[in-house]
């Protein structure tokens, strides 16, 4: 058992409560009871589906940011700039970014 449990990284008694787990219930037994579930703060499909319609008609062409600020304010719909940016990228709408060009040491006039 010491063998084992140095091989998996956990300790001795870990290892005898996996192993009396899985003798009781089998190999299911050793992956994680939320596997396969979906988490409770998930944003509803309805308010997805909402935020990619008006990033495509209404507000197209809005960075990530500007988006989830203007639907806080103008749509009542109130989420972190992360979720609505995972929501658009998932659906395919990249936040438009439009980079200056670089400034070159060489293009500067010297006097």
């Amino acid at each position: 058992m010491a063998e084992a449990a140095t091989l998996m990284g956990l300790s001795e008694r870990h290892t005898f409560r996996i192993l009396s787990v899985y003798r009781r219930e089998g190999a299911k037994a050793i992956a994680h009871g939320n596997r396969g579930r979906q988490p409770a703060s998930r944003t509803s499909e309805a308010v997805r589906q909402r935020v990619i319609t008006l990033a495509r008609t209404s507000y197209a062409g809005f960075n990530h940011t500007h988006l989830t600020e203007t639907l806080s304010r103008h749509e009542g719909v109130i989420l972190a700039c992360s979720t609505v940016r995972g929501i658009l990228v998932e659906a395919g709408i990249p936040s438009p970014k439009q980079r200056r060009p670089p400034h070159s040491i060489c293009s500067i006039p010297r006097a």
